[in-house]
């Protein structure tokens, strides 16, 4: 009795992680790998191009969506940008079902991030320079920066006064 109870337990188990997807291998490595190579990138402060380029090599197919829609919630700047710009290299008409809904109802910090990938990426909508332009009026600091950038990307002639202003803004923070 107590063999048939761990045998079915054993059943139980194995079938309770055959539902589980695997997550989606690239080049010897993890969508999660991936998106860890991207916030190294981001941290040292790689340039746009170096961003595009990377997402560039990064060859996903559909079977990434799942784990790449749930990241885009992810409190890691570079995490969320990482999963919102390989949602777009997968398929740009993802912009429409898997970001529009997290621009218009997510947290403040994940719509700017978003507004961001879909700048750099070439994909942005009204609605990402909607957010970009709440953001210049939030009361948190890093969001107003974070619009400014985002608006300089959007409009590369206006960058040196786009710089001026961010700076401007960290000075009269202090």
């Amino acid at each position: 009795m107590a063999r048939m109870l761990c045998a079915a337990g054993v059943v139980v188990l194995l079938l309770a992680g055959c539902g589980q997807p695997e997550e989606p291998v690239f080049d010897g490595k993890t969508l999660s790998d991936w998106l860890d190579e991207f916030n190294r990138f981001s941290v040292r402060q790689a340039t746009d191009e170096e961003l595009l380029a990377l997402v560039e090599s990064i060859d996903f197919g559909p079977e990434a969506v799942p784990f790449l829609r749930e990241r885009l919630h992810d409190h890691d700047k570079h995490i969320c940008t990482g999963a919102a710009m390989l949602l777009i290299r997968i398929d740009p008409q993802r912009v429409r079902h898997d970001l529009l809904p997290v621009l218009r109802d997510g947290a403040v910090k994940n719509r700017v991030y978003l507004a961001t990938a879909m700048i750099l990426m070439n994909t942005f909508e009204g609605q990402a320079l909607d957010v970009l332009a709440e953001g210049l009026e939030h009361d948190d600091p890093w969001v107003r920066t974070s619009s400014i950038k985002a608006f300089g990307m959007f409009i590369p002639e206006c960058q040196g006064a786009v710089s001026a202003l961010a700076r401007l803004m960290r000075v009269s923070e202090h």
